[in-house]
């Protein structure tokens, strides 16, 4: 395991993916004021040296507004960014908040699915909900 390369952001250069997205609030407090001027590329070379660092890696699990933990109506998603999250399920993906969310495969406790498993097409243009077609 220790061979696997952990990553906790992906970026295509204007695309910012976490598990959970970036507030604004968490960004300066991680980073200082620098946070405001980053781009998409070195907010998430920033974001994945975190695990160099275990005590960086701790505070990033108990920060509620953050990466891993962020949700709609939690805070104040960083609307300069594109940003892509998996974490919050939903019926269908889509722009909330001004955060994409993505995860429609979730279930309820009995299996009911959530989500319509649609998915996000990022295709250079910009991102996309595409509806599921069996």
């Amino acid at each position: 395991m220790k061979d696997i390369p952990t990553r906790i952001a992906w970026t295509d250069g204007t695309i910012v993916a976490t598990h959970a997205g970036l507030t604004r609030r968490w960004g300066i407090r991680r980073f200082g004021h620098a946070w405001t001027g980053m781009t998409a590329d070195r907010i998430a070379a920033r974001l994945n040296r975190l695990p160099d660092r275990p005590g960086s890696l701790a505070a990033l699990y108990m920060d509620d507004d953050g990466p891993l933990w962020a949700r709609p109506g939690h805070g104040d998603y960083d609307g300069r960014l594109t940003q892509v999250s998996g974490h919050t399920p939903v019926p269908s993906a889509g722009n909330v908040e001004g955060v994409w969310l993505c995860d429609t495969f979730s279930t309820m406790p009995d299996g009911t699915p959530i989500g319509d498993r649609g998915m996000l097409l990022a295709d250079g243009a910009g991102l996309h909900a595409i509806p599921y077609a069996r």
